[in-house]
């Protein structure tokens, strides 16, 4: 069985910027404090790692899809360089007003990877940043943390010694 952290991009493997809510260009991609530490503990402990990741503006002429791919390789390239390999990213591009199936907190998005995979959902975790992530975790069976109320330290330490945090 696979034990596999999913978890959001923006805002929590890389900062999101406050004003336009996305990361629009390689000087904009920075990474959060420690979270290449953290997940490398991680990744030690035999985790898979998953991005699910909303994407407004995907496709739209401040965010092309060459842009927003180009940012994901580099972070991605950064990532494998410290031993932290994601199996798979998700992104829905759609905007919530266009009531879309793969838009989080649906499932639709990773339907066919959650029926094709054995996954261990009693030690597979979410970690994000928005309050629309909770639904999407328990949605996936799987445990959550929010990342700005325990940071990733806390995260990780939780994770380690099976503790669970919940509403």
């Amino acid at each position: 069985m696979k034990k596999i952290i999913f978890i959001d991009r923006d805002g929590t493997i890389i900062i999101e910027p406050l004003i336009t809510k996305q990361v629009n260009s390689l000087e904009e991609m920075i990474f959060l404090p420690w979270v290449i530490t953290w997940l490398y503990c991680l990744s030690k402990m035999w985790y898979k790692f998953i991005i699910v990741t909303n994407q407004d503006w995907l496709w739209q002429e401040c965010n092309p899809r060459s842009n927003y791919e180009l940012i994901n390789k580099k972070m991605l390239e950064i990532l494998a360089w410290e031993w932290i390999i994601f199996d798979e990213i998700f992104e829905c591009p759609h905007f919530e007003e266009d009531n879309c199936k793969c838009r989080k907190p649906l499932v639709w998005i990773l339907w066919d990877f959650l029926e094709k995979n054995d996954i261990d959902y009693e030690n597979s975790y979410m970690i994000w940043d928005r309050d629309s992530d909770i639904e999407f975790a328990e949605n996936i069976w799987v445990k959550w943390y929010k990342l700005w109320e325990m940071g990733w330290k806390m995260i990780i330490e939780k994770i380690i010694n099976k503790k669970t945090f919940t509403k």
